[in-house]
C-alpha cells in the first residue's frame, strides 16, 4: 500500500482528529501518502432539529461510512461518541488510540461552579443525558436546546446570555481552547457519554492490508474501557433518546466501570459502579446493567423512550 485515505466530517475538531490519526500513522509509515477526504454529513447539514428527535447516531457518520463501504476512503476517523452502538453491517471499529478527558465541563464567561449559578439559571446543552443529571443536582435550572460546532455553540453562549453550555472538555482540549472558563464535573455529579473523549477510526471488515497500520493507532486499555461503556449502552438501548451515560477506567489490571440510567426530568435517576478483572470488560458491563434493573431501570428507560417517541 502507497497511498491511505482517511474520510472525516469537515468541522475543525473532526479534521483535528483525523490529522491527530494521520500523525500516529506517519509516525511509522513516514513512506505512506496519507490524504484526508472531508465529508458532509446529515448531522452537519441539520444544525436545528433536537438530536432526541434524529434517530440512531448514523446522523453524524451515515455519509463517511458510505464511503467507506465504496472504498472512497480506506480509514473513517469519528467521535467515538457519535458511532451508533451497533455499526452498519460490513463495518468494524478497526482501533482507538489513546483517550483524553471524557469529563464534561460547565462552560461559562465567568468559570462558575454549578452549585454557585443563581436561581433558575439558564443552562444549553442538546443532550437528554446531559439534562437529566443537570436537573437532578439542580431542579431549578432552565435547560434550553443547542446545536452546531464548538465554535458555533461558544459563540450562543455569549450572544444568548446564557449562564452556562455544557460541552465535553476533550473538545476543548483537542481546539487548545484552555482560556475559556470552565467547571470540570466530577463523576458523582455528571456521567459521561459512552465513549467520550474518545476517538474511533472505523473501517471495512476483511481489510487486513490495514492490520499493521491499525495497530500504529489502538491503545488496548482504551479499546477495553469503550468496550464496556458500549456495551453497557448496548444493554440500555440507548443512543441519543434516552438518559443514560457509561465511563470506564483500567487501573493496573482491573477495570471500573460507573453507569447510570435517569427519567427524563431527573427526578428519578440510579447510578452504580462495579470493579472486576480487564479480560471481563463487557462482563462488568453486564453485571452493572444487572444491578440497575433490579433497581427499576427498565421502567425508567421505557418511560423515556415514550415520552421522546411523544415528542417527535
Amino acid at each position: 500500500m502507497n497511498e491511505l485515505v482517511i474520510g472525516s466530517r469537515k468541522s475543525r475538531l473532526a479534521l483535528w482528529q483525523a490529522e491527530y490519526i494521520q500523525g500516529l500513522i506517519l509516525d511509522v509509515n513516514p513512506s505512506l501518502k496519507v490524504t484526508i477526504k472531508p465529508i458532509r454529513t446529515r448531522g452537519d447539514v441539520d444544525g436545528t432539529t433536537p438530536l432526541p428527535q434524529v434517530g440512531d447516531k448514523g446522523f453524524f457518520t451515515a455519509e463517511i461510512e458510505s464511503a467507506l463501504r465504496s472504498a472512497e476512503i480506506d480509514l473513517a476517523v469519528h467521535s467515538l461518541k457519535d458511532l451508533p452502538v451497533n455499526l452498519p453491517e460490513g463495518l468494524k471499529l478497526g482501533a482507538v488510540p489513546h483517550r483524553v478527558s471524557a469529563m464534561d465541563a460547565l462552560v461559562s464567561l465567568d468559570g462558575v461552579r454549578l452549585k454557585n449559578l443563581p436561581e433558575g439559571a439558564v443552562i444549553a446543552t442538546s443532550s437528554v443525558r446531559r439534562k437529566a443529571q443537570l436537573l437532578h443536582l439542580r431542579p431549578d435550572l432552565r435547560i434550553v436546546d443547542v446545536r452546531g460546532n464548538v465554535e458555533t455553540r461558544l459563540k450562543k453562549l455569549e450572544l444568548e446570555g446564557w449562564n452556562g453550555l455544557i460541552m465535553a472538555e476533550a473538545a476543548l482540549d483537542r481546539l487548545e481552547l484552555t482560556d475559556i472558563p470552565r467547571y470540570r464535573f466530577t463523576l458523582d455529579e455528571i456521567i459521561p457519554a459512552a465513549g467520550q473523549g474518545a476517538i474511533a477510526v472505523e473501517v471495512a471488515e476483511g481489510r487486513e492490508d490495514l492490520k499493521l497500520i491499525l495497530a500504529a493507532v489502538q491503545y488496548d486499555p482504551t479499546f477495553q474501557e469503550v468496550e464496556s461503556e458500549l456495551q453497557f449502552i448496548s444493554l440500555v438501548e440507548g443512543g441519543c433518546k434516552v438518559p443514560a451515560g457509561a465511563h470506564a477506567e483500567i487501573h493496573n489490571t482491573t477495570i471500573q466501570l460507573w453507569g447510570m440510567v435517569a427519567s427524563l426530568d431527573g427526578k428519578t435517576l440510579l447510578k452504580d459502579t462495579v470493579s472486576g478483572p480487564t479480560i471481563t470488560s463487557k462482563q462488568v458491563a453486564d453485571e452493572l446493567f444487572a444491578r440497575l434493573v433490579k433497581e427499576g431501570a427498565r421502567e425508567i428507560l421505557a418511560e423515556a423512550r415514550e415520552l421522546v417517541g411523544e415528542s417527535i
